[in-house]
């Protein structure tokens, strides 16, 4: 994150309702991003998605703009 005297404005997500049906169940929200605060890098973001990629290798982590949030699901398999 930006070194700053407060933390950017990135929340960790709560339970979404599913308002997209059964595709939505399998996509998975991180962190909502406020997208009023222009404080908030793509260094920023890429380090969240990178960190989640870490620490869950079976996911396939993403930023949803429509959402303006960081997101992942499961990984297809190549069967």
């Amino acid at each position: 994150m930006a070194e700053s005297m407060y933390a950017p404005p990135i929340f960790p997500a709560t339970p979404a309702s599913d308002r997209r049906g059964k595709a939505m169940a399998e996509k998975r929200i991180h962190y909502r991003i406020d997208p009023n605060d222009e404080s908030v890098t793509l260094k920023d973001i890429m380090k969240l998605i990178q960190d989640i990629q870490r620490q869950h290798p079976d996911l396939d982590v993403f930023f949803d703009g429509d959402e303006y949030a960081v997101c992942s699901r499961p990984k297809k398999s190549k069967t």
